[in-house]
């Protein structure tokens, strides 16, 4: 993370990251290229990637995992995993795969961005999602639509 930061419980959505510095519009929040914390898969070394974990080592792993410019991002053991969902963010992903406030952001505000800005036609990604998730996927992305 290039912030300071904390996690702690967010309304509705479990744990989130809270800033505990000003972010200036424009700041990057995260950068992947930064974090020896994640992986990163193409759509088609995926099913090869995940066949080593247990269905719950799965389950936390698609719990996490984001898609954008056609890799998909495992980032289970990374912090930026408590970046919750908005449909008002403060944040998005660049082409870089980098997290960038999209307005000055307060001490104490939660991070969010819009998850439907993600990348979530990749066959095997969205194949694998419904099955472990254990829903279709419009059940799946209109949970989204529920938080706030």
């Amino acid at each position: 993370m290039n912030i300071e930061y904390e996690i702690k419980k967010s309304p509705n959505k479990g744990n989130g990251l809270y800033t505990k510095q000003q972010i200036k519009k424009g700041d990057i929040i995260w950068d992947i290229t930064k974090s020896n914390l994640t992986s990163s898969i193409n759509d088609d070394e995926l099913l090869d990637y995940i066949k080593k974990y247990s269905d719950q080592e799965k389950y936390n792993i698609f719990s996490y995992m984001f898609c954008f410019n056609g890799m998909c991002y495992d980032i289970k053991n990374d912090d930026a995993k408590y970046t919750n969902h908005s449909n008002n963010p403060n944040s998005y992903v660049n082409e870089l795969c980098q997290s960038i406030a999209m307005r000055d952001i307060e001490i104490g505000e939660e991070i969010c961005e819009n998850y439907r800005t993600y990348q979530h036609d990749l066959p095997n990604y969205k194949e694998q999602m419904t099955k472990i998730m254990k829903g279709t996927w419009d059940i799946l992305a209109n949970r989204w639509d529920k938080i706030v």
